[in-house]
């Protein structure tokens, strides 16, 4: 049975009947608008869901760990996707290390800001390097 409460004092409500003409039935018992709020809302959590893997994060854990650890995970995912041609083999290196810490539990329990703000140094750095670049582009234009 499953309940889920609306703005107004309707209650949603599902049962799994068992008959002997179909295995599996939903029964409806409510408003016609309950049953679509919560399809939107199954929806909503599914798009949900494809952000956080196309950003590189991972919605196991993502309200447990602290926001600056996870800009960080986005800004990497992201630099490394879209600009890696612009990083150094350190830098490189360094972005795929944090993302492999991330995704082991022990190891993202240890990690600290510092560890964060060196991913963003770097994202810094790649900005800039790509602002030079499209800046070169122009005055050649």
């Amino acid at each position: 049975m499953f309940r889920q409460k609306q703005n107004t004092t309707v209650y949603c409500t599902f049962f799994l009947r068992l008959s002997q003409v179909k295995p599996k039935a939903f029964i409806f018992f409510g408003s016609p608008s309950c049953i679509n709020n919560c399809m939107n809302n199954y929806k909503a959590l599914k798009q949900t869901s494809k952000w956080l893997k196309e950003n590189g994060l991972n919605e196991k854990y993502f309200a447990e760990v602290e926001l600056h650890l996870v800009r960080a995970q986005k800004t990497a995912t992201n630099i490394l996707k879209s600009n890696s041609r612009m990083l150094g083999q350190h830098e490189a290196e360094t972005l795929n290390s944090f993302l492999k810490a991330m995704d082991n539990k022990a190891k993202r329990a240890k990690l600290t800001a510092t560890s964060a703000y060196k991913v963003m140094n770097i994202a810094t750095s790649v900005n800039r390097k790509m602002f030079k670049a499209v800046k070169k582009l122009k005055q050649k234009r």
